[in-house]
């Protein structure tokens, strides 16, 4: 992630994370929104959303991996890129 830091920058990747998190689905974003923007605790939010503190720890963790691997994804791609490519030369 530091690495991903000093290559784009905090704008950019806060920009790529609201899109990543655009195509979630809406109680997710919601979710983690209230979590990660609004700084609620579990707790709070189920109460909130009127589910389980078990379901919003579910949906917390699926938002994450959704972002993480969408970030190695598309930004760890680059490099395997250019080892097959200097194999062929």
């Amino acid at each position: 992630m530091e690495k991903l830091n000093s290559e784009l920058g905090d704008g950019q990747i806060h920009a790529y994370i609201d899109m990543v998190l655009h195509h979630l689905p809406t109680p997710m974003r919601s979710i983690y929104d209230l979590a990660v923007n609004q700084r609620f605790e579990p707790y709070k939010i189920a109460k909130i959303k009127q589910i389980s503190v078990y379901q919003v720890e579910q949906y917390l963790k699926q938002a994450r991996r959704s972002i993480r691997v969408s970030l190695k994804k598309r930004f760890t791609v680059e490099p395997k890129i250019k080892a097959e490519w200097k194999r062929t030369q």
